[in-house]
């Protein structure tokens, strides 16, 4: 039986060209659809037509049809559909308004009419599925970034209504925080039937879960396939901005090297099946590997400026966020906060820019002590970039959002061909010159989240912080975003980036701390950092599939990247040049 079925769906919003081109596509009960496509391919506008908001609740133009449960959504009245579909948006903050965690789940129960006894139930499972349990008590604006996310799926899974769609609502969840919800949806599904919708850009997690994949491309399907069949072009999917699973990319090569070996067209897509497809086709006690040379290299500069002595913080709830942080920031670093959702991330470097002032400790910024100066003193040297982009913007367009500050400037005023001249410069780097005049809340999030990122570049500060950078993105402008902020490094500035994304984090960053419970439990080089797994999990992090495919390789460094991989089993066909930290 089919539970979604899509025949000829064509949309465009008022005043807009096609977004949505002649979709053709069948959901069947019980299966989970993963969507891929870079930004602005119209995998929300999809989301948005799979559940009726589209034509019910949106301005445009439509052609052909979308039955949910054989339900017409253009003739069916928006109220009848909605008991058999449920929909988590990438924003939680666009969905979250009762006064507390439990409150925001009860509510959707109370309102379909669950006896009291039922929601009780509901909301325990769905507080425990979520890790949420211990703050069910906490209003919703005092929760971080990914706890948020987290509430917003839990009111979805208590419901359980029997579709569900998710568009992209782990992106800001913490890695083993984003498997749990898997393993919970995957439960879900087998016990009771569930069909589920999945936009992802993390496509090893979607190759592990889904079912069936399609690739969105301008509003129209280019590829479908189960995982093993959808993966198995690495190469035509990066070329079209979706990065494959490592393991996907890794075995692609094998499969060049060692032809009788392994069938191209089956490629493992999980860390799981890799590993095992590793032992069967090649003896890794007889690998004579490639001499490669591995540097991490850090600046050599010994000056500090950014120092936290004990810092401690505590919020007028009585939540301990900081417990007694010791760092130091040179200038030049390039560094990486990672750590669980809920960690103090984000309150630390709050504490970076003046926002927050320690409860106690110190805490200096090119030698100022932020209890002395004012956020105004500080911001003259540093930029922030929140998570959620919507926080900061506030321009009628994108030309006059970057050229805000300047403006404004407290450390002196330029001259409209200077402003001209910086914010045309930076919105070309950042690729948003065709923007320049367009509103930004008419843009979708990746490309808000871009700008949000323009804006901090334009300042041309000498510390950039970035709290959760590629939130949104596709792989390519996550890569595009990464490299840009390394040619800034390069010129001298400090880096300082909060991300849950692993594998950015090893390819572009050599410096990691990480958080958990407010404390620092590691401080390392990169590499360092990733060779203590049991660190890593206690911080709900885990490593990049190549990282602990490389972990089988007796003898072997640890490996950080897809390419290092490939030198050390000698996979390259050139491979003259060693694998080293760039700068």
């Amino acid at each position: 039986m089919d539970d979604i079925v899509i025949e000829g769906l064509s949309w465009r919003y008022k005043d807009s060209d096609w977004i949505l081109k002649d979709i053709n596509l069948t959901i069947e009960q019980g299966k989970t659809l993963g969507i891929v496509g870079p930004t602005g391919a119209g995998k929300t506008t999809l989301c948005l037509a799979l559940c009726g908001l589209i034509p019910k609740k949106t301005w445009g133009a439509i052609e052909g049809s979308v039955k949910i449960k054989s339900m017409d959504t253009r003739k069916t009245p928006f109220e009848e559909l909605i008991p058999h579909i449920g929909i988590v948006f990438e924003n939680p903050d666009e969905q979250l308004i009762e006064p507390s965690v439990e409150d925001e789940i009860i509510f959707p129960l109370e309102n379909f009419g669950f006896p009291p006894e039922e929601i009780a139930k509901r909301l325990e499972e769905a507080l425990k599925a979520t890790g949420l349990d211990k703050i069910r008590k906490k209003h919703p604006g005092e929760l971080s970034g990914g706890q948020k996310q987290r509430l917003a799926i839990a009111c979805a899974l208590a419901r359980q209504p029997p579709i569900l769609i998710f568009d992209e609502t782990t992106t800001d969840l913490d890695p083993v925080g984003k498997s749990e919800v898997f393993s919970l949806l995957a439960q879900l599904r087998a016990t009771k039937k569930l069909t589920m919708i999945i936009v992802e850009h993390n496509t090893a997690q979607l190759a592990q879960f889904a079912d069936e994949l399609i690739f969105l491309r301008n509003g129209n399907i280019i590829r479908r396939g189960s995982p093993s069949q959808f993966f198995c072009d690495v190469a035509f999917l990066k070329e079209n901005g979706v990065y494959p699973p490592q393991v996907s990319e890794v075995f692609s090569e094998i499969s060049c090297t060692y032809p009788n070996s392994l069938d191209k067209n089956q490629l493992p897509v999980t860390l799981n099946d890799a590993i095992q497809l590793l032992h069967e086709i090649l003896d890794l006690e007889e690998i004579s590997y490639n001499s490669v040379e591995i540097k991490d290299q850090l600046p050599s500069t010994s000056e500090v400026i950014i120092k936290a002595q004990d810092v401690r913080f505590t919020y007028p709830d009585g939540t301990q966020a900081l417990n007694g942080i010791d760092l130091e920031l040179r200038k030049g670093e390039f560094v990486a906060i990672i750590g669980n959702n809920g960690s103090g991330k984000t309150t630390l470097i709050n504490h970076f820019v003046g926002l927050l002032k320690p409860t106690e400790g110190d805490l200096e910024v090119f030698g100022m002590n932020t209890k002395d100066v004012s956020v105004e003193n500080i911001a003259q040297k540093t930029a922030l970039v929140y998570q959620n982009p919507d926080h900061q913007l506030f321009c009628q367009t994108v030309f006059e959002e970057c050229a805000y500050e300047l403006k404004y400037s407290q450390s002196g005023r330029f001259s409209n061909e200077e402003i001209e001249q910086r914010v045309s410069e930076v919105l070309d780097v950042m690729n948003l010159t065709r923007l320049r005049n367009e509103q930004p809340f008419g843009m979708g999030r990746g490309l808000r989240q871009q700008l949000a990122v323009a804006t901090a570049l334009v300042k041309q500060p000498e510390i950039i912080i970035v709290d959760e950078p590629t939130t949104g993105q596709d792989a390519s402008q996550a890569h595009s975003i990464m490299r840009i902020l390394t040619e800034f490094n390069k010129k001298g500035k400090t880096i300082v980036v909060i991300t849950h994304d692993m594998n950015l984090v090893s390819n572009y960053i050599p410096r990691s701390i990480v958080l958990n419970q407010g404390k620092i439990i590691i401080d390392s080089n990169t590499r360092d950092v990733y060779s203590h797994s049991e660190i890593l999990k206690k911080a709900s992090l885990t490593r990049p599939q190549v990282t602990e495919l490389g972990n089988l390789l007796p003898h072997a460094p640890v490996i950080l990247r897809i390419e290092e991989l490939k030198d050390i089993l000698s996979l390259k066909y050139d491979v003259k040049e060693a694998i080293a930290y760039d700068r």
